[in-house]
């Protein structure tokens, strides 16, 4: 019974949902500047192969190689590296 119920309600919904048509326009301007100080994408790591200082992790010669080349990829403008940021907190705050 509820199998059944359920699949009649499941086709009523399903029958009363349409297509809203949408008019709107988009237009691209790639000349316009909207922000003057935008540097672009960044990227932010652990440059150590750590676990904050609980265990050393290994990273393969393959996984290095796909690091350098979705870097590339991106082109960063911006590097932020964080360097064992676990000695830098006290009582969970940054020192």
């Amino acid at each position: 019974m509820f199998k059944t119920t359920f699949i009649i309600v499941l086709a009523l919904m399903v029958a009363h949902c349409t297509a809203q048509e949408v008019d709107a326009v988009v237009t691209i301007n790639p000349n316009m500047v909207i922000n003057e100080s935008y540097l672009g994408n960044g990227a932010q790591w652990d440059p150590y192969q750590e676990d904050y200082g609980e265990k050393q992790l290994k990273i393969s010669q393959e996984d290095w190689q796909k690091l350098y080349d979705r870097l590339d990829f991106m082109k960063p403008q911006v590097m932020r590296v964080m360097i064992n940021t676990t000695s830098m907190i006290e009582d969970g705050k940054l020192v």
